[in-house]
């Protein structure tokens, strides 16, 4: 079950059908369950070849909602830039204040 509130009635939102499935893609991600050995039931494939040549582009798709591809610094091996597509908008999140957490480096989360 997911749900969210709605910003003008203040509402509560029971989410179904694509916004489900969003919700439930965005909990796979925020929670790094395509790190997990199984992938977190998902699947991580490799992308096509970055054109700077800077990149490993990694195509990441979730048990549900739709995928994310990640671009993989070479010389860091940290996540630079993850981009994903909602309807017709492609939205492209830029990913640069790693701190170190656990013994690896970890994106900051405010």
């Amino acid at each position: 079950m997911a749900w969210r509130t709605d910003p003008t009635s203040g509402k509560l939102v029971i989410l179904d059908g694509k916004d489900f499935e969003d919700a439930e893609a965005t909990a796979y991600f925020e929670n790094d369950r395509w790190l997990a050995a199984d992938q977190g039931g998902g699947t991580i494939t490799l992308g096509p070849p970055d054109s700077t040549g800077a990149y490993d582009v990694l195509v990441v798709t979730p048990p549900a909602g739709r995928e994310r591809v990640l671009y993989v610094n070479r010389k860091t091996g940290l996540i630079d830039r993850a981009t994903s597509q909602k309807d017709q908008l492609v939205i492209v999140s830029t990913i640069s204040d790693y701190r170190p957490v656990g013994g690896r480096s970890s994106r900051s989360r405010c």
